[in-house]
């Protein structure tokens, strides 16, 4: 009866034990789909799309402060008792025990018109500028979501090439001991081939830690858990984009660039804030209007009306005003040499990231050469030794320039690349797939 138990509860293990498989199988990403996923659950670029809705929400307020203000104001009174007056042998009634009054009033200022307009012309600047920068902040998280899925996919061909040296330092050991045994090599040479390998699985945890911090670095930028297996697919990389022969078209461009168009409106927004406090100096002009109902009382008509003009200035406030003119005056200099300082640094970005990607281009070529080289020393090498002419130390030095050849290739390759999205972003393309 327990055999026949076990038999029947066996299927159910396997089952589950695969549905955990699954659960916990990487889970497959493109560049494409962790650039959308950045843009739907990165924290920074959430809240940069706040920042937006602020400043719309403010512009819209400045908007409404042009029209005509409305105000209602309303008044019930209970009184002890009716108030009625005799005058000679009749009585007046002056009011009712139960009052009330209720009053419609409109203001709308006329010269007030210049500041305000001024200001909603510095808040519609300053939504343009919250706009830009949620634009640059995209274009930032394009970057930073780029490079970690590279360097994710770098930390991975670092951990294949390691695990090949594994490999290969694992059967140079293997074949140094049956050297060792038919008396052509000594126990030294074993040895020796026995560290190179305690060497090669050091350096396979080395690549094995630096892709799992890759992998949480990659997945923090997009949105998931720190703790998501991710497994992005792999890049060409021999077919690499190719960099411009020249980048002043580029430079033109990239003075544009959002950070650049952004600081352009503040500029423009503090002009506006200036003129506004100019024109908080002068006189304010105002029309008013009003419906009045009154109930209850004998010496106020139940239905008025009125028009009225109002006029007011506020001529002296000990400097106060006039303090803020220069407050602003200062402050439209300072966004003016803003706006230069972020067209000095575009320009300046966009040199540095193209002889940067251009350097790690050339790097890349000799790094290939270098990988062609090394294959065939150690391939040498390893005739050499197994005919005697050669150490086993030559042969483990051979081995470890390969691997290292390896890896600097393939650490070559996605510094070119890293590069290439850097100098993209510099120029004010996007980051990402084509």
């Amino acid at each position: 009866m327990r055999t026949d138990g076990a038999a029947t509860r066996a299927p159910a293990l396997f089952l589950l034990l695969g549905c955990a498989s699954a659960a916990a199988a990487p889970r497959s990403l493109t560049l494409a789909e962790a650039l959308q996923l950045a843009r739907r659950g990165n924290l920074e670029l959430r809240q940069s799309a706040l920042a937006v809705d602020r400043a719309r929400i403010a512009a819209r307020g400045a908007l409404g402060a042009l029209g005509p203000r409305l105000r209602l104001d309303a008044n019930v009174t209970e009184w002890n008792d009716r108030f009625v007056l005799d005058i000679g042998s009749v009585p007046f009634l002056v009011r009712e025990a139960f009052t009330s009054t209720v009053t419609l009033s409109g203001t709308q200022p006329l010269s007030g018109l210049f500041p305000r307009v001024e200001r909603y012309r510095a808040s519609a600047d300053e939504r343009g500028a919250a706009e830009q920068d949620h634009a640059a902040a995209r274009a930032d998280l394009a970057l930073h979501a780029t490079l970690a899925y590279l360097r994710l996919l770098e930390a991975i061909d670092v951990q294949r090439v390691a695990a090949q040296a594994v490999a290969d330092a694992t059967e140079q050991s293997e074949r140094t001991r049956a050297l060792v045994a038919d008396g052509r090599l000594i126990d030294a040479d074993l040895l020796r081939a026995q560290v190179a390998l305690a060497r090669a699985r050091q350096e396979q945890l080395a690549a094995d830690e630096q892709a799992a911090i890759a992998r949480a670095t990659l997945a923090a930028v997009i949105g998931l858990p720190v703790d998501s297996d991710l497994s992005p697919a792999p890049v060409d990389l021999e077919h690499l984009p190719p960099l411009p022969e020249r980048i002043a078209p580029d430079l033109d461009g990239a003075r544009s660039r959002p950070e650049v168009r952004a600081a352009q409106a503040r500029a423009r927004a503090a002009q506006a804030a200036q003129r506004a406090a100019i024109g908080d100096m002068l006189p304010s002009v105002d029309v008013a209007g009003g419906y009045q109902n009154t109930a209850g009382q004998s010496f106020f008509p139940t239905n008025a009306g009125y028009v009225s003009g109002l006029i007011g200035w506020d001529f002296w406030e000990w400097g106060t005003r006039y303090a803020m003119v220069g407050v602003e005056r200062t402050r439209t200099e300072e966004a003016a040499l803003e706006v230069q300082r972020r067209q000095r640094d575009v320009a300046l970005e966009v040199t540095t990231r193209f002889v940067e990607a251009r350097s790690a281009r050339a790097a890349l070529d000799v790094a290939r050469a270098a990988v062609a080289q090394a294959e065939e020393a150690y391939r040498v090498m390893g005739a050499l030794r197994d005919n005697g002419r050669a150490t086993t130390t030559d042969l483990l030095d051979a081995q470890l320039a390969k691997v290292r050849a390896r890896v600097d290739v393939t650490r070559a390759a996605y510094r070119y690349l890293v590069a290439h999205a850097a100098f993209e972003r510099a120029v004010g393309v996007e980051p990402g797939p084509r």
